[in-house]
């Protein structure tokens, strides 16, 4: 959040005021961005956090900015942020759909739309196949139709920037996969790294995600 404001707000070389620094979170980021800056603080136990960790960590975070700085890089990184939505999103509507209805929801095949979105807020357009329960009866199936529905226009996924149309089907073999697309398979408490590649000899569980999206981050690397 700090960084987004100083990258809307100011550019290198300008100098930032913190008149309240606290533990010294803005005027650590001005520096990484390459701008100057200014804090006040009267509490000396934070002044001492914040040269502790600014001589710890500046290098680490000030490579990193220069890095994202180039534009070819910058735009990957987006758009994989966009991917990890795109695959979070089925997983937080089975999730809280199934805790209301046991194992209502079972696979979802996820895509994106070759579409323009039609809401300002919506970034990209993505197709959301949902196999649900074929012994749900149609009282069921409407109730939660309109959760969904309702989870869309609240957070956390009307903050996804994601416009889903969503196709309820009764049966896996339905899915709208191409025939020589190469769908990846996630776990449904892992969706940043693919755990297998659909085959025709593939067993496939309830509690996973399928895609074309290939998503595959060690969190070792983030940390």
């Amino acid at each position: 959040m700090v960084a987004r404001i100083l990258q809307l707000t100011t550019n290198e070389g300008d100098l930032v005021l913190d008149p309240f620094a606290g533990s010294g979170a803005v005027l650590f980021q001005s520096s990484v961005m390459r701008r100057n800056f200014i804090g006040c603080e009267l509490n000396k136990d934070y002044i001492e956090m914040f040269n502790k960790y600014f001589s710890e960590k500046f290098k680490k975070y000030n490579k990193q900015y220069e890095i994202l700085k180039d534009t070819k890089i910058q735009d990957e990184f987006e758009q994989k942020i966009i991917d990890l939505r795109i695959l979070k999103y089925p997983k937080v509507i089975r999730n809280n759909v199934n805790k209301i209805y046991k194992n209502a929801i079972k696979t979802i095949y996820v895509r994106k739309l070759d579409k323009k979105v039609s809401t300002r807020n919506k970034i990209v357009a993505i197709s959301c196949e949902v196999v649900v329960d074929n012994k749900m009866n149609n009282t069921t199936f409407e109730k939660i139709k309109n959760i969904i529905n309702q989870m869309n226009n609240k957070p956390p996924l009307s903050k996804f920037g994601v416009e889903p149309e969503i196709n309820y089907l009764k049966n896996f073999y339905d899915f709208s996969i191409k025939g020589k697309e190469k769908i990846y398979i996630y776990k449904d408490n892992n969706t940043h790294k693919y755990c297998d590649v659909l085959t025709q000899t593939s067993i496939i569980s309830d509690n996973v995600i399928l895609s074309p999206i290939k998503v595959d981050i060690d969190e070792k690397d983030y940390i």
